[in-house]
């Protein structure tokens, strides 16, 4: 797992985010490029090892100057230009589409991304106020989650929906990897965290949740809390996230990396002063505070 802090990229550019992709997936030996002439400003990215079961592809369409769009496939053919196979293209509970915010020219935009053998994790912050009086983030995960079963081939991806593809506006403050605000009826849509997934444990396509405190039994719409994470001897308890299938309300495994924070954001700067941006180290390992506005809950990632 390698961090990279890649500086204000991504600001208003068609072919930015493809580049940055170009640029720091294939360092990792699993990651590669799998179709260099898709079109003008198209990415396509194949993770693949096949000793721990990981195969998929990512397609990104990176024609817009503010958003991406980006596609799951099973295979893609590089002579056809095409995907092959089974795909997630929408969200599943709509028709929208699977969006990553690049950001606009009147933010100071900083951008970092995480890679590992089976998965990615980009992260972009902000510094407008305009809408909730804090900094604004925004992080995406595609790939392998921490598998309970590696026989299964289960890629997965956090983003937006397309619905509103303004980095900062009222509802699209909130940050995807802090899986505030999901919802599968789509009627939240323009602010809520999307996570599916290309095959659950059944080979199916399938909407995924967060814990929502570890009842796979609640309703799968709206806000949450998550545990307190500080002990009594002020020490930091890291628990990873579980995600489970929407169709099989089973838990596939764990959000490599990702740490829920607590209620919203007064509490998530309450538990980890000094707050947003901030970074821990915890046994050896950095943890960065994301998320956390006045519509976040808050998150910690891990960048080592």
């Amino acid at each position: 797992m390698a961090w990279y802090d890649v500086g204000p990229a991504m600001i208003d550019g068609a072919g930015a985010l493809k580049a940055l992709l170009d640029a720091y997936l294939p360092l990792n030996p699993y990651w590669s490029i799998k179709d260099a002439a898709a079109g003008a400003n198209i990415g396509v990215y194949r993770n693949h090892d096949a000793a721990r079961n990981s195969d998929f592809v990512l397609y990104v369409d990176d024609t817009a100057a503010s958003y991406s769009y980006v596609q799951l496939w099973e295979d893609w053919d590089a002579v056809a230009h095409a995907g092959v196979g089974a795909s997630v293209t929408t969200t599943l509970y709509s028709a929208r589409l699977l969006t990553f915010l690049k950001g606009t020219s009147r933010e100071k935009i900083g951008w970092s991304i995480r890679v590992s053998d089976h998965h990615f994790l980009l992260h972009g912050h902000g510094t407008n106020t305009t809408s909730v009086g804090n900094p604004s983030t925004q992080t995406y995960y595609v790939g392998q989650l921490r598998r309970f079963d590696e026989s299964k081939n289960m890629p997965i991806c956090i983003c937006k929906s397309n619905t509103n593809t303004i980095w900062h506006s009222a509802g699209q403050t909130v940050d995807p990897i802090c899986m505030r605000n999901w919802d599968v009826a789509g009627s939240t849509e323009y602010r809520a965290a999307i996570l599916v997934a290309l095959f659950d444990e059944t080979g199916a396509a399938s909407i995924l949740h967060p814990p929502a405190s570890r009842e796979p039994n609640v309703n799968h719409s709206g806000s949450y809390n998550v545990q307190v994470i500080r002990t009594i001897s002020g020490e930091i308890l890291i628990e990873e996230a579980v995600i489970y299938s929407h169709n099989t309300k089973r838990l596939m495994g764990i959000l490599d990396g990702v740490v829920q924070l607590p209620g919203s954001g007064s509490s998530t700067s309450g538990m980890m002063q000094p707050g947003y941006f901030s970074v821990y180290e915890v046994d050896g390992v950095f943890w960065k505070v994301v998320g956390g506005n006045s519509n976040d809950q808050g998150a910690l990632v891990r960048m080592s």
